[in-house]
């Protein structure tokens, strides 16, 4: 079996790439499984995205990564795959797209689905008037892509929550023999605190990372530590800075959306890094991770931060990860009100090593059938259903 993985990024550090990629790395080891080619814009070295089974792999990158607004990146990547579609696929692949990147797949992993997203962007994102208009226009033409596309005749489908699984199936009445819903998994050998952390390493991790990001140097240890991880305005940074506590360190890493009108505040306690890839890094210093999101088809970063035994704030509606986590100890669902969620935020505590070596091996043990090998199981059915 040949298989084809397109998608605009093959970056490990973009969430649904990398989800789909550890699908890929255990799919690789098949001895059923010839090559794995992925089709992208741009992309991490083969090493890097395969360190095992690389010599199956082919990386097959499209002109138009640097084609701007990402309306046009969108388009152009979609009228280039096609019409080169016989260069780049035969009719016996197995061809996975993300989404709506390209319209060649016979099978479509659904991360993201736009229709829903559109109710809330335009509640919670305002910006210049040009800015709106074009977010309109993007919107509405992803609206048209997933309608054309997902009612393609024998396509089939990969979700990876059950809430996303429902929107699909009401809207485009998908036979339940044309698609899996997978949840993504978590990587414990990355994210679980090694089994001799103590104090001492946990300083050094903090010395390390103020090293590497010299803002952290003023990072008062004797208060709560909270993290937040994500796109400022989808993820609800701003709602978490409106009921932030003034006795905490916040460390925001991520970024806004271009021209937006909300602007990360400089005050004493909030330490932003726009880009990291030592995220684990940071969970194993935060006393809490906090992810007020508006929208996440699932939330890699939720079981990340479950896994690495810190307490965990996140919104229950419309998160994947949240169908999986809501029942562990140390779990909490935000508030939909301020004054609860103030409240909420005004409980969070200094994590004592204990409590956080207890919580991780617990919710390592609820996780345990969570792994990305049952994903990947679960993918190899539907690529052999679709043949």
């Amino acid at each position: 079996m040949k298989i084809n993985f397109l998608v605009h990024d093959g970056i490990l550090e973009v969430g649904h790439t990398r989800a789909m990629i550890e699908v890929l790395r255990i799919l690789g080891a098949k001895e059923e499984v010839s090559k794995i080619r992925i089709i992208c814009l741009h992309s991490d070295p083969v090493e890097k995205l395969f360190p095992e089974n690389h010599d199956k792999v082919e990386i097959i990158t499209v002109p138009g990564k640097g084609i701007k607004p990402f309306l046009l990146k969108s388009l152009f990547f979609q009228i280039y795959t096609y019409l080169n579609r016989k260069k780049l696929i035969s009719e016996s692949d197995q061809t996975i797209t993300m989404g709506i990147c390209s319209f060649i797949g016979n099978i479509v992993n659904i991360q993201f689905y736009h229709r829903d997203w559109e109710k809330l962007y335009f509640k919670y994102n305002q910006g210049p008037f040009y800015k709106n208009l074009y977010k309109f226009i993007l919107l509405k033409y992803f609206n048209l892509c997933e309608d054309y596309y997902y009612q393609k005749k024998n396509l089939r489908f990969g979700f990876l929550s059950k809430f996303i699984e429902k929107l699909m199936i009401d809207r485009y009445r998908i036979e339940e023999k044309n698609f899996i819903t997978a949840y993504s998994s978590v990587n414990f050998s990355e994210f679980l605190p090694p089994e001799d952390f103590n104090l001492e390493k946990q300083k050094d991790l903090l010395t390390e990372l103020s090293n590497q990001y010299p803002g952290l140097k003023n990072l008062d240890p004797n208060r709560p530590t909270l993290l937040f991880v994500g796109a400022f305005e989808r993820k609800g940074l701003p709602r978490l800075l409106r009921n932030l506590p003034k006795d905490v360190n916040l460390i925001v890493i991520g970024k806004g959306e271009a021209h937006g009108k909300f602007k990360l505040p400089q005050r004493e306690g909030i330490f932003p890094i726009s880009y990291t890839t030592e995220i684990s890094k940071f969970y194993l210093i935060a006393d809490a991770f906090v992810f007020p999101t508006v929208y996440e088809p699932f939330g890699l970063v939720v079981t990340e931060a479950v896994a690495s035994g810190t307490q965990v704030l996140v919104t229950k509606e419309k998160v994947g990860a949240s169908e999986i986590v809501g029942s562990m100890e140390g779990v909490s669902f935000i508030a939909q009100d301020d004054e609860n969620f103030s409240m909420q935020l005004k409980a969070l505590k200094k994590l004592t090593l204990d409590k956080r070596m207890e919580w991780s091996h617990l919710r390592k043990k609820e996780l345990v059938s969570l792994t990305w090998f049952n994903c990947a199981e679960s993918w190899w059915r539907l690529l052999n259903q679709s043949k």
